[in-house]
């Protein structure tokens, strides 16, 4: 795969470094999210993301990268897609496959709203439900839309119900939907 710069190479030609011990500024999650990476001529390959954070993943490739090569990344995550420059910094050398440790470059906005879902994912952000009083008086308003937000899951996504629904099932019931409908979103 011909990367859009080519300044380093792997294997015989190049260095491999063991799995660093670095702190991390911010926070990480495992993963197996199936990616793609795309070279400056359009050709694509699959890689699978093991670890993710909003300035880098480690991945996993069956072609070798040469180290400071420039890709872009295309995955999802909690139905979010994602389009991200690429940097190869390192290749890792763990049992018997290499992984490549990578400088991951996001736009602002979907920086956070990766970092959400990486949140998500570890458990550090949870379903949240409106006030029944701030839906109460959206439903009940002379302007009140069809759809009302209700809550957000724990990756950041908004979860709705029609007006009707919100006064036909009651605090108590917009509440066990919220948390239902939370509990259920898949990464």
């Amino acid at each position: 795969m011909s990367p859009v710069t080519n300044t380093g190479n792997l294997g015989a030609n190049g260095p491999l470094a063991t799995l660093p011990s670095e702190r991390r500024a911010r926070p990480r999650a495992r993963t197996s999210l199936v990616a793609t990476l795309s070279d400056n001529s359009g050709r694509e390959l699959p890689v699978v993301i093991l670890e993710v954070s909003i300035s880098g993943v480690l991945i996993e490739s069956g072609e070798a990268l040469p180290l400071e090569a420039n890709f872009a990344l295309s995955f999802a995550v909690f139905g979010d897609r994602y389009r991200a420059g690429l940097q190869v910094v390192r290749a890792i050398k763990h049992e018997d496959a290499v992984l490549y440790g990578c400088r991951l470059l996001l736009p602002e906005f979907a920086s956070a709203q990766l970092e959400q879902a990486i949140r998500a994912a570890l458990g550090q952000s949870h379903t949240s439900v409106r006030p029944w009083d701030e839906i109460r008086a959206e439903v009940n308003g002379s302007l009140s839309p069809d759809r009302i937000v209700v809550g957000q899951t724990p990756a950041g996504h908004p979860i709705e119900l029609s007006s009707t629904d919100c006064l036909e099932m009651g605090r108590e019931g917009v509440d066990l939907f919220v948390q239902v409908v939370g509990s259920l979103e898949p990464m």
